[in-house]
């Protein structure tokens, strides 16, 4: 008991600042939430089909589709025709261009745009 209240003191500093650190954690993460929240989504352009098919380089490149959840495969041709910009702004959230098949990642079912491609 006797060491206890000879460093009370330092006991209330540490505690102090204990307790700032933890404040200042909660207003960090209360500022990183806001901040991700407020970010705009890209929205998935799903009405104009030609725009579609343009960036998959034409009717004559795409030879298959399938969606699956929020991926579209689209089985094509030439993957050099592919225009991956025209995809981003369509709401693509991601391209991956294999060989003969490209997959695009978005937010919404891929199966509005697959239907549009079809």
């Amino acid at each position: 008991m006797d060491f206890f209240l000879r460093y009370l003191w330092l006991f209330i500093i540490l505690a102090v600042i204990v307790v700032l650190i933890l404040a200042l954690t909660i207003v960090m993460l209360i500022r990183n939430k806001k901040k991700v929240a407020t970010e705009p989504k890209k929205k998935v352009v799903v009405q104009d089909a030609n725009e579609w098919v343009d960036a998959f380089g034409g009717k004559d490149n795409i030879k298959g589709v399938e969606a699956k959840g929020s991926r579209l495969v689209v089985n094509v041709t030439y993957k050099t025709l592919v225009k991956k910009d025209a995809l981003h702004n369509l709401g693509a959230k991601s391209i991956i261009v294999g060989e003969n098949k490209v997959t695009v990642v978005l937010d919404i079912e891929a199966e509005k745009v697959a239907k549009l491609l079809k």
